[in-house]
């Protein structure tokens, strides 16, 4: 695998592993995550959650992050499509029967707030903190959790009023319980102005757009859209909003296209200006579609992207050659067809040159996605947990375009100790 032009592979320095099996986390039922507190005269930002039994919580930006990313993990799982919760394991990565693992929660909110947060760490808070308050549960469904208390607002501090938007994250959120399925909807207020309302696939595409689009990339967007990414944490100066004026969408590298985009740009933003489809979400006039766009032209892009897969399947075919590396089925078949995203593709090929590992799983693709899209993430296995730490100290020193969105030790779908690693979206090919 060649290495492209001002990007270099590096090694590092172990870093030891968290051994510790939490049980699933899950929100709270009938938890409102209401965003930050408005009007707040403290010096750090105060986030409010609200129970189900009316008590409005306040908590510092940390604890916060982690109550999000265990309530969007098990939302997705349980999504229209993904087949609900299993209780022989979990479809996505890095969830467990009835809940998140702590590893993933802890990759979650390391990317969401940009410093590493470990799993131990994600433990800590919950036991400590949201546990006794009733925001978020850690067992499996149908335990009994310990009372949670009642927690004073504060003085002077008013619960949020009506003029609050709440919209709904997802679909209805599914809770295994002793006596059958419960359903709760799980609600996310969005503190601050929004031009209109918004979908339950708008939410989603833009919690997928924050998650998995780099930082670096700029997004273009009608305003609604760019208002929700703005407020999911997106960085501001990489959103270009989308109006009657916009000739076209190509001083981006990615464009959401909801119905107000497909409306200004009619055929020619599928056909001409972003054929490659990221991810989708909805359907109908509600679908809504992450797409990378071609300034080239459709035509030069399916040609790179024919060429790029080409090349890229006699590496795998290559790769699987080594006898450091240790395959399973699916995971042969992935590298054999050249669906590997490039830069996943030279971290293998250096990571098994230094020592054996195993490749678990591939990601899924995501929804709606492309076929010409590769995958971008994977799960190693190593034969002990110094090999975990050696593969995260190659991976945490990487730079540029080799820098791994996620690099954590999560759980793999037996419950084995397993290296994540995940690029952002896209592919350097597909964006300028």
């Amino acid at each position: 695998m060649s290495v492209g032009a001002g990007s270099q592979l590096t090694t590092g320095t172990p870093a030891g592993p968290d051994q510790v099996t939490p049980g699933p986390l899950r929100p709270a039922a009938g938890l409102s995550l209401l965003g930050a507190e408005p009007g707040s005269a403290f010096t750090e930002p105060r986030f409010l959650v609200r129970r189900a039994d009316g008590q409005v919580i306040p908590l510092s930006r940390l604890p916060y992050l982690v109550v999000v990313a265990v309530a969007e993990a098990v939302a997705e799982a349980t999504a229209p499509g993904t087949g609900g919760m299993r209780t022989g394991g979990m479809r996505a990565s890095g969830m467990r029967a009835g809940g998140a693992d702590a590893d993933l929660i802890a990759a979650r909110v390391s990317q969401s707030s940009g410093q590493l947060v470990s799993a131990a760490d994600v433990r800590a808070l919950i036991a400590s903190q949201l546990a006794p308050l009733g925001v978020v549960t850690a067992g499996m469904p149908g335990q009994v959790p310990a009372r949670a208390p009642d927690v004073p607002t504060g003085a002077g501090r008013k619960p949020p009023g009506p003029h609050r938007r709440t919209v709904v994250l997802g679909a209805a959120l599914a809770l295994a319980a002793a006596s059958g399925a419960a359903l709760a909807a799980l609600a996310v207020s969005r503190p601050g102005p929004v031009p209109a309302p918004v979908s339950a696939s708008e939410v989603q595409t833009a919690a997928w757009v924050t998650r998995q689009v780099s930082p670096g990339t700029t997004v273009s967007c009608d305003p609604v859209m760019c208002g929700l990414l703005r407020q999911d944490g997106f960085p501001a100066a990489r959103l270009l909003t989308l109006g009657p004026a916009t000739r076209d969408p190509l001083g981006s590298g990615v464009v959401v296209a909801t119905t107000a985009v497909r409306n200004e740009f009619g055929a020619r933003l599928a056909t001409v200006y972003a054929p490659l489809v990221l991810a989708g979400y909805g359907a109908g006039p509600d679908r809504v579609q992450v797409r990378a766009t071609a300034p080239d032209g459709a035509a030069a892009l399916t040609a790179q992207l024919a060429a790029q897969r080409a090349l890229l399947a006699s590496e795998g075919r290559a790769l699987l050659q080594n006898r450091t590396i240790r395959a399973t089925p699916a995971a042969r078949s992935t590298l054999r067809a050249g669906h590997v995203d490039p830069r996943l593709m030279a971290i293998l090929s250096v990571l098994s040159g230094q020592l054996p590992i195993q490749l678990v799983a591939f990601d899924a693709a995501p929804p709606g996605a492309s076929a010409a899209v590769p995958v971008r993430g994977i799960q190693l296995g190593a034969a002990s947990a110094s090999s975990r730490s050696a593969i995260l100290a190659f991976l945490r020193v990487q730079r540029g375009t080799y820098r791994p969105a996620v690099a954590a030790v999560t759980r793999g779908a037996g419950g084995q100790p397993v290296v994540t690693v995940r690029f952002y979206a896209p592919d350097p090919l597909a964006s300028p």
